[in-house]
């Protein structure tokens, strides 16, 4: 480790000053010893590159995720002095596919401001894949604009997955063409998706904008819909009110399919949607859709802003079952369910605590399920050790207890000293 650093601050260290200007012999001798320097650290440094790349194509294929895992940990570790001898190992055509994706993953980190003449090289002549994972290493390239052109150029020319990735990184780097990058892509249907994948990371400005012009445009929605959720996702809330106003078309547009109108409303569901003008009315009409699940979205979505008719609207019908038969487990489990989607945490865990007693009562066994549901209404009003309680009666193992720890719900009480233990152990 102590010898990589030293070779990354050999280096990146700035050079001593050539002699006058005006020599140019001088300034050809300064340059030829900077050369000679940068040669021998590296090829001190390449007996610990191919044992690291030995060692990750030694496990890339039958090894386990934490072996794969360590192995790319080696990689990374080599620094930033290292990305020259790292570049060559981006082709993996044969049987090392898994070994360039994950030397591909650590120059993204270590950054490409060195080898940007080496992928650049590759990009333009060598094998599908490892053009493709030239072209995603130089959307993170400093800005410049020979970078600029090659990348809309290959935007613009290239045919499948070439162009896919080289749309997404001019979209990545947001350079002249990208707004007509974009349109092109969603407008003819060119793997619109990269545009999105493509964002991760980004700043959110220019993900509220790419995804303004994609619900603007929406011909091929299928095909980009879940990464461009995923990206709306990662947005801080409040949505921008023109984003809310794209979204808004898609869920009143009834020539749309109805998965990706329910995939919005979701969406919409797990952010708490604004009361947006656009986006309420969009809401109000769809609540009144024959389609039972749109209907009942738009409702959810319509209760989470706080309107009590809707929350209401959606009630009525569980609390007519209830009243049909009060010992039907069903009926209590469903309400408690709707009244957990609109964040009525409390009420909820009532409702699955009288299910839970109605198993009790006539001896048949509680569904793990059920009490996982009540510890997610408890958490949610604030009651942690309650849920602890209920999540311990689960008897959930180790591996669905972690699952849990990364669910938001129970972010507090995972952070909890006493109570967190069990999801943490």
């Amino acid at each position: 480790m102590l010898a990589a650093l030293a070779c990354l601050a050999l280096l990146l260290a700035p050079a001593p000053a050539p002699g006058p200007a005006s020599d140019p012999d001088s300034l050809q001798e300064f340059l030829r010893r900077v050369r000679a320097e940068r040669a021998r650290v590296l090829d001190s440094m390449r007996a610990d590159v191919e044992a690291a790349i030995a060692a990750m194509e030694e496990v890339e294929s039958l090894g386990s995720d934490e072996q794969v895992a360590r192995a790319a940990a080696r990689m990374r570790a080599l620094g930033p002095a290292a990305r020259p001898l790292l570049v060559p190992y981006l082709d993996g055509k044969t049987d090392h596919a898994r070994r360039a994706d994950e030397v591909e993953a650590t120059l993204r980190e270590l950054g490409v401001g060195t080898v940007l003449e080496e992928l650049l090289e590759l990009a333009r002549g060598s094998s599908l894949p490892t053009r493709v994972r030239a072209i995603r290493l130089l959307a993170d390239a400093p800005p410049e604009p020979r970078i600029d052109a090659f990348l809309e150029d290959q935007a613009t020319t290239a045919t499948g997955a070439l162009q896919a990735a080289a749309m997404g990184a001019v979209v990545r780097r947001g350079s002249g063409a990208a707004d007509q990058v974009i349109d092109r892509a969603l407008g003819e249907g060119l793997a619109p998706d990269e545009i999105f994948v493509a964002l991760e990371g980004a700043a959110p400005t220019r993900i509220d904008l790419v995804l303004r012009r994609a619900f603007a445009n929406t011909k091929y929605i299928a095909k980009w819909l879940e990464p461009a959720l995923q990206r709306l996702r990662e947005l801080p809330q409040p949505l921008s009110s023109e984003l809310y106003d794209g979204l808004a078309g898609v869920i009143a547009d009834e020539t749309q399919e109805t998965p990706v109108r329910l995939g919005i409303l979701g969406t919409l569901e797990r952010l708490e949607p604004a009361k947006d003008k656009r986006l309420l009315e969009a809401l109000t009409g769809v609540s009144q859709s024959p389609d039972e699940t749109l209907r009942k979205g738009a409702l959810v979505c319509l209760a989470l802003t706080g309107d009590r008719s809707a929350k209401s609207t959606l009630m009525a019908e569980y609390d007519e079952l209830i009243a049909a038969n009060r010992n039907w487990v069903a009926a209590w489990e469903q309400r408690a369910d709707m009244l957990l989607r609109i964040r009525d945490y409390r009420e909820a865990a009532k409702d699955y605590q009288v299910a839970i007693d109605l198993d009790e009562s006539s001896r048949r066994g509680v569904p793990p399920e059920r009490r996982v549901q009540q510890a997610r209404a408890l958490a949610g009003d604030g009651k942690l050790k309650a849920a602890h309680d209920a999540l311990q009666e689960a008897g959930l193992n180790r591996s669905k207890r972690a699952k849990l720890a990364t669910e938001p719900i129970f972010a507090a009480l995972v952070a909890h000293s006493r109570y967190g233990k069990l999801l943490r152990d």
